[in-house]
């Protein structure tokens, strides 16, 4: 008969939650932004977009609702000598997002929300991301550069909304990592229709992983 075994047991040691949530909060976040579409007092802005021509995307924001959940890093950021007013790294002024606090391999996802009217039926509305680049690449002669995705293919016939939304992937390099407004790369969105149409922003978020 053989004789008994023995048995050993792991003890498993576990992080305590602040701890765990000091390093949730460092390395991933987003910032949300609700537009005036979702208010009951305040008029949403629409925008009439000529065909075939790339035009950034007015963002109408409700300022009780930008909701700045980002990284450690990134939040809070100052304002830069050109852009920034004093909503870390949104600027609701000019509709852009900062990268600011991010490092190189981040991954960010850019949630785009909005709806279009088309004049004609059979139309396609594009959107883009639009980088501009930090100084240091700049310097070196690349100053910006987009990345792009069917939006909306309108083939139900013109004068009434299409609705849908859209997540845009990217990676950040040593092009646009920084550590503020004035030394990181900034991106806006910006759509081009087939057809003359009219476009509302319906809400924006970017989601960061560190």
């Amino acid at each position: 008969m053989p004789g008994p075994t023995s048995r050993r047991t792991a003890t498993v040691k576990t992080l305590p939650d602040d701890v765990i949530r000091t390093v949730t909060n460092r390395s991933q976040g987003y910032y949300s932004v609700v537009t005036k579409f979702y208010s009951d007092s305040e008029t949403n802005t629409t925008q009439d977009l000529a065909p075939n021509t790339w035009t950034q995307l007015n963002v109408s924001e409700l300022v009780s609702n930008l909701n700045d959940f980002s990284p450690t890093e990134s939040k809070n950021i100052p304002d830069g000598s050109v852009y920034g007013d004093g909503n870390g790294i949104y600027d609701s002024t000019n509709d852009r997002f900062s990268l600011a606090g991010l490092e190189d391999g981040s991954h960010c996802i850019v949630r785009v929300l909005l709806r279009c009217d088309p004049e004609e039926d059979e139309s396609q509305l594009d959107i883009r991301l639009r980088f501009q680049t930090n100084p240091a690449t700049v310097a070196g002669g690349l100053t910006e550069f987009s990345i792009e995705t069917i939006m909306l293919s309108m083939t139900q016939g013109a004068d009434r909304w299409y609705a849908d939304e859209d997540l845009i992937s990217f990676f950040v390099s040593d092009s646009l990592s920084g550590t503020n407004w004035d030394n990181s790369g900034s991106f806006v969105v910006e759509g081009r229709s087939t057809v003359a149409c009219t476009v509302e922003m319906l809400g924006l978020t970017l989601m960061m992983d560190k």
